[in-house]
């Protein structure tokens, strides 16, 4: 669990697939960006053939539409001001598994599309399956958006069973990079920015800024801001309105600020020269 105030980020795991007889080990993450939306990441690790299904239930009143076979759009007339509320939700597979999107509503033989509300009523509402038929490992994101943004979903699952997402808001054309990875901290590329850790969450607006927090980490480079290397785990950094805040818990490092918006430099609690 990671709580900042940019964003939310929890990841847990079950083994209730276990006791299969070829067992399959599901873990979800979420990622909850305070600006308003969220990303779900589901992962499922086994060795043989399997089938799975992501179900996503929706209210009575409301109305689905279908897009490119990737993406929902929810429309519901119970806005926060009573007008309609879209919710917009895309998936991303990473080209693991053979997914495939569905809208069911009032299905008897599928036992899916039902609103239960009180006991012995059912009414009829839509039920989006996302479904896939796998071999060994597969993967899914899962982009819920209801602040009406042009937000792209551009990269999904990255190298070494890490999280690496990549949202791109096609309105003020700032970009988020988001990257988890418990494992073997394997690096993640994406251009402008080189992490090699568990924890990171960059924003690059259209002039380079924006807030940057990183956790548990051994590399980082942000193109024209910032290059952190140690031999260590540093604990965490944070680069935000002219300050960069850094917790090393006594690993050795190499720091270069290039960011001309930074006046102060933070380690371990001590104020340091920026450069």
């Amino acid at each position: 669990w990671v709580s900042t105030e940019w964003f939310d980020f929890a990841e847990a795991v079950h083994d209730g697939y276990a006791r299969l007889p070829d067992a399959v080990i599901h873990k979800r993450a979420i990622l909850f960006d305070r600006r308003g939306f969220s990303v779900v990441i589901d992962r499922l690790s086994s060795k043989g053939a399997h089938e799975a299904a992501v179900h996503l239930h929706l209210h009575p009143d409301s109305e689905i539409r279908l897009d490119g076979g990737k993406t929902a759009f929810a429309i519901s007339p119970k806005g926060p001001e009573g007008g309609v509320r879209t919710v917009r939700v895309e998936f991303f597979t990473g080209g693991r598994g053979d997914w495939k999107l569905e809208a069911l509503r009032g299905d008897e033989r599928a036992r899916l599309g039902w609103h239960s509300p009180c006991y012995g009523v059912k009414v009829p509402s839509t039920t989006v399956r996302m479904a896939s038929s796998f071999t060994g490992d597969a993967a899914l994101c899962c982009l819920i958006d209801p602040t009406g943004s042009a937000l792209t979903l551009s990269a999904g699952p990255g190298p070494g069973g890490a999280i690496d997402i990549s949202l791109k808001d096609a309105d003020d054309g700032e970009e988020l990079l988001f990257v988890h990875s418990p494992g073997d901290h394997e690096e993640v590329d994406r251009g402008w920015a080189l992490f090699k850790g568990e924890t990171l969450y960059a924003r690059r607006g259209p002039g380079g800024g924006g807030p940057v927090w990183a956790g548990d980490f051994a590399v980082l480079d942000i193109a024209g801001r910032i290059s952190l290397r140690s031999a260590g785990r540093v604990t965490e950094l944070r680069l935000c309105e002219g300050l960069c805040e850094v917790k090393t818990d006594g690993a050795q490092m190499e720091l270069t600020i290039t960011d001309p918006s930074v006046e102060r430099l933070v380690v371990d609690g001590t104020e340091r020269a920026v450069r």
